[in-house]
């Protein structure tokens, strides 16, 4: 089956009109032709991604003796993320961290609220890669007492699913070396 763009093609060759002459005006104007046609415009409007905006997740994390002065039982984290509205890639929260252990001077408990941010650089509809960072203060409770910098540097996480989602995040920090997370999106 031969299709009408070759049969233009041949029509054209044969009154003269040079090949390099007719693919240029028939490309721009199928493309003009596209770009103005209100079904193409409907096309392109359905296929945008609508990303959520909000993020809460619950995690749990193992601290690693090395990286830390205490030796936890691991740390437990409410945090809540709010997505840029001019920038997708960029989130801006805060986290919770509270961490039961226990130290050579006996148990404690360490609680800590902290702003945090994140920088999303693979954003699916239910693939999330990121990296981010918290700072803040926390407060130390039981065998000794006394406040204490909070830090959490986190080079890799990532979420999966699209409203309820499992994940996992590699960082250094009191919230943990290896956290694994489940949260929801809207």
């Amino acid at each position: 089956m031969v299709s009408s763009k070759y049969i233009r093609f041949q029509e054209k060759v044969t009154t003269g009109q040079s090949v390099a002459k007719f693919i240029e005006q028939s490309s721009v104007s199928e493309y003009h032709k596209n770009i103005n046609d209100p079904l193409y415009q409907e096309k392109i409007e359905s296929k945008k991604v609508l990303l959520p905006k909000n993020e809460f997740t619950f995690s749990v994390g193992g601290v690693v003796e090395q990286f830390n002065p205490f030796y936890g039982y691991g740390s437990f984290t409410l945090s809540y993320h709010k997505r840029n509205k001019i920038k997708n890639w960029f989130w801006f929260g805060f986290c919770s961290v509270d961490i039961h252990g226990q130290d050579r001077f006996g148990y404690y408990r360490y609680f800590s609220i902290a702003p945090s941010m994140r920088f999303s650089y693979l954003n699916k509809p239910k693939v999330t890669l990121y990296s981010g960072l918290s700072l803040g203060i926390g407060i130390l409770t039981g065998s000794a007492w006394g406040y204490f910098p909070f830090f959490q540097i986190t080079p890799i996480g990532f979420s999966y699913g699209k409203r309820f989602f499992v994940g996992s995040e590699f960082g250094y920090g009191l919230k943990g070396t290896f956290c694994a997370n489940t949260g929801y999106k809207w």
